[in-house]
């Protein structure tokens, strides 16, 4: 299992514009593969959307971003808000429950730690 987080850093007060688009192309999207979450943030650094999909492995990812390009189902028309964006494909500590329909929320603290290599091996033990 993998997990391809992106981080859309917008424009300023187009943070409502950009959901809205996105959530114009989620349903035929959700034809493909389920979201794993999206939110945007309050506070900290600001007109921030983050969004997380779940894949069973890389070639799942492309194969399956592949056929909802050609589908027309995605991506949404929202390049005009975006001022950058990041990928990232994460892979689940051993303990990590699958992502599925939870009540939890709604607000969520989201941690970015720096470690040497090496090190998570350690950090996941402890």
């Amino acid at each position: 299992m993998i997990y391809e987080f992106r981080t859309y850093d917008l424009i300023p007060r187009s943070v409502p514009d950009f959901e809205n688009g996105f959530a114009e192309k989620l349903p035929g999207r959700l034809g493909f593969s389920p979201l794993g979450g999206l939110w945007h943030t309050e506070f900290g650094p600001l007109n921030q959307v983050l969004h997380i999909w779940p894949y069973e492995n890389i070639a799942a990812r492309d194969e399956t971003r592949a056929k909802a390009v050609a589908a027309g189902a995605w991506p949404p028309n929202t390049s005009q808000f975006i001022a950058n964006m990041n990928t990232e494909i994460l892979l689940p500590a051993p303990f990590m429950q699958p992502l599925g329909e939870r009540k939890i929320g709604p607000i969520y603290e989201m941690r970015t730690y720096t470690y040497n290599p090496g090190d998570i091996p350690k950090v996941i033990e402890a």
